[in-house]
């Protein structure tokens, strides 16, 4: 009498935190699954790889990759991440599924994942929710095997209930029951609402204040008119009174040194220097405020100058004679 033997269909491999990481139908190579976070990216099956494009939450396309050939799909989801319609570059597909996700069997794979954004499996259509902790089955609307936290935990009572039987409004991705979810939300919406907290009065935000050459102190305004030319402190001590008597005072003051530091025999390119505004921190008029005299300087200077200034020309220092040149000199010229 013939004995009945157990055929085996499918083998699952998991890896060391618990994801289910292969499977390997018979007589077929294995699938190979990668993740990101606890989501199923890339299934691997020979030569055929298939990869979901997704923003946080949202589906947006499935790819899958044979050889050369490449097939991209695009994905409609609903707020629970089923997929509704897949978009291939010839015509649209649309998907249904009962209210705990069953779906007939179509002709090939149209998406990899289906109901609630899960992976059904390929052998019995049911969903391994948790990365393939437990395995859930959409025609009998229930759990395969009970629940790790039931019955004293967070699981509930009832250790095979799918989202405490309203699959429309709740999801179960972990594959942990949501009976416990389920009562924080009733005791949060039935519970005592909460006082609202009085809203802070928000504290003005200081404009910010503009601060001019006038608001700084002389110690800051000394560094800054010391790096200047003649020329500019010029223009600077016609904006105010102020500034007016800062580039005098301090004009005066480098004068002074500058005057103490420079030999006799050349103070009239450092008078002239400072009349024409390029002595850097000297204005101008420190070189008519200095009370040296013109005669003076030009008596010390040693060199014949002829410069001119303004429409004139002026001589200073020695005038040397002109010399005649000698006669053979003359003739060649």
């Amino acid at each position: 009498m013939p004995t009945n033997r157990e055929v085996l269909l499918c083998r699952y491999h998991y890896d060391p935190l618990d994801r289910l990481a292969a499977c390997t139908l018979s007589k077929q190579t294995s699938t190979q699954r990668f993740y990101l976070k606890d989501r199923l990216t890339t299934e691997i099956q020979d030569q055929v790889h298939r990869s979901i494009f997704q923003h946080e939450d949202q589906l947006l396309a499935q790819q899958q990759r044979q050889d050369d050939t490449v097939e991209t799909t695009l994905l409609a989801i609903d707020q629970q991440r089923s997929v509704l319609n897949a978009l291939d570059a010839t015509q649209p597909h649309p998907l249904a599924y009962t209210a705990y996700g069953h779906r007939p069997t179509e002709n090939g794979l149209l998406s990899l994942l289906g109901f609630n954004g899960e992976r059904p499996d390929p052998v019995t259509g049911h969903y391994l929710l948790g990365n393939g902790y437990r395995a859930f089955n959409p025609v009998l609307m229930r759990f395969n095997s009970p629940d790790s936290w039931s019955p004293f935990g967070k699981g509930g009572l009832n250790a095979y209930a799918y989202c405490v039987g309203n699959p429309v409004n709740r999801v179960d991705p972990t594959g942990h029951a949501g009976f416990w979810k389920f009562l924080q939300r009733t005791w949060k919406n039935l519970g005592p609402k909460p006082k609202p907290k009085p809203t802070p009065t928000p504290t003005p935000t200081p404009t910010p204040t503009h601060i001019g050459l006038d608001d700084m102190p002389n110690e800051i305004l000394e560094n800054i008119f010391g790096n200047l030319q003649g020329k500019d402190l010029a223009n600077v001590s016609r904006t105010s009174k102020r500034m007016n008597e800062s580039v005098d005072a301090l004009s005066s003051r480098n004068m002074t040194d500058l005057i103490a530091k420079t030999p006799e025999n050349r103070l009239l390119p450092l008078i002239l220097d400072t009349g024409l505004g390029n002595t850097r921190g000297v204005a101008p008029s420190a070189a008519v405020q200095s009370g040296l005299t013109l005669p003076d300087v030009q008596r010390n200077y040693p060199s014949a100058l002829v410069m001119g200034i303004g429409s004139e020309l002026h001589a200073f220092g020695p005038m040397f004679a002109i010399l005649e040149p000698p006669a053979q000199l003359a003739s060649s010229l």
